[in-house]
This record gives C-alpha cells, sequence and structure tokens, in this order.
C-alpha cells in the first residue's frame, strides 16, 4: 500500500532464510542429540548462528565440534575464518595453519 514492494519482497526473503535456518538448526540439535560426538551436525549449528548474527553461540558450536573431532578440517577453516572476520588474527592463523591455510587465503 505504501510502494514498498521492493522492500517488502527482500523482507520475505530474508524471513524465509531466517525460517529455512531454524528448521536446520532444529534438524542438527537433533543430529547431536542422536550422536553427541559427531562433529558435522556441530559444524552446521555454528554456521547457522554466524550466518544470524549469533557469533558467540556459533563459536561455541565450532569449538564443540574440535572437542569432538580435533582435526575436522571444515570445523578448523570456518573457525579461521570466523576470528579473520573479527579481527582475531592471532585465532584465525592457528586455525588456518592447522588446515594448511593462512589467514591471506580465507574467504571473507
Amino acid at each position: 500500500k505504501q510502494g514498498r514492494e521492493a522492500e517488502a519482497r527482500d523482507y520475505e526473503v530474508t524471513c524465509k532464510r531466517l525460517e529455512s535456518d531454524l528448521k536446520a538448526l532444529h534438524e542438527n540439535f537433533k543430529r547431536v542429540l542422536k550422536d553427541p560426538t559427531a562433529a558435522e551436525p556441530r559444524l552446521q549449528a555454528g554456521l547457522i548462528c554466524l550466518r544470524n548474527g549469533r557469533a558467540d553461540e556459533g563459536e561455541r558450536w565450532l569449538l564443540s565440534a574440535l572437542e569432538q573431532a580435533p582435526d575436522h578440517a571444515a570445523t578448523r577453516a570456518a573457525l579461521a575464518e570466523h576470528y579473520q572476520r573479527i579481527g582475531k588474527t592471532d585465532l584465525a592463523e592457528l586455525y588456518g595453519r592447522s588446515v594448511g591455510k593462512g589467514p591471506s587465503q580465507l574467504q571473507p
């Protein structure tokens, strides 16, 4: 009614993405309950949280994935990217090196 169709479409897309992420987060919770030692659902939960501005929660999920599987390369790369993004370059280097990448090779 206010002539802001483009803005309304943007909100609709965002809402659908959030709903999809929430559903995926719940599925990963279920996977963790079924197999508490699996790193992959913890990684996925962490990525979802990070994508939705829940940095502390996302970081906790990623670190818990590494507690279960210390050599999980995808989790180490995700942590390196996260730390690089928030300016913790020392931690980004640490996790980046552990997967054979330095921070300069990480995607923003």
